[in-house]
């Protein structure tokens, strides 16, 4: 399952929380700057956070930060890689996931989302991810995203790993 939903559908403090800070940044804008955003002031979220930026042509989202907690999730460091470049059993979610950037990117609009990972036990992890778009220097394309997997610790398989989402493709330049 993949869905997008509402603001008032979230249940993740940390994705209300990133909201939030987010929303102050606006002042009074469609979107913060990418300036305005100050990581010291995002500590407990850093590991949670994926910093990326959209290509227009063709449409493509380069992951330029990953944070700690989305890589050892993961299972892989995906920094410095483009979204279509994973690959895996995935593929309907990073096509699903390219949509959610693109329609963030040309609202300069807030997307939240949910989805379904599935643990080595069979059991299922809730993930609920928003991504947050920002300007640079003016220009649209850049986002603060956030994926929690601990919604709520009483959901969580304990010491139940996730399968590995997505494997990423290294470019034969970056190898």
């Amino acid at each position: 399952m993949f869905a997008l939903i509402s603001r008032d559908q979230v249940r993740s403090a940390r994705i209300h929380q990133l909201y939030d800070y987010w929303y102050e940044k606006c002042a009074g804008r469609a979107v913060p700057d990418r300036c305005d955003i100050d990581p010291a002031e995002l500590t407990s979220l850093l590991p949670y956070l994926l910093i990326a930026e959209a290509e227009a042509q063709p449409f493509r989202i380069l992951y330029r930060l990953v944070g700690t907690k989305v890589v050892d999730m993961n299972g892989a460091e995906f920094t410095g890689l483009y979204l279509d470049e994973m690959t895996g059993e995935q593929y309907n979610y990073i096509d699903r996931g390219t949509e959610a950037y693109r329609h963030a990117w040309s609202q300069q609009c807030p997307v939240y989302g949910i989805y379904d990972w599935p643990a080595k036990s069979g059991a299922i992890y809730l993930v609920e991810f928003c991504i947050l778009p920002v300007t640079r220097a003016g220009s649209a394309g850049q986002f603060i995203a956030l994926e929690d997997w601990q919604i709520s610790d009483a959901e969580l398989p304990c010491h139940d790993p996730p399968l590995p989402f997505i494997t990423p493709q290294r470019r034969a330049e970056d190898q």
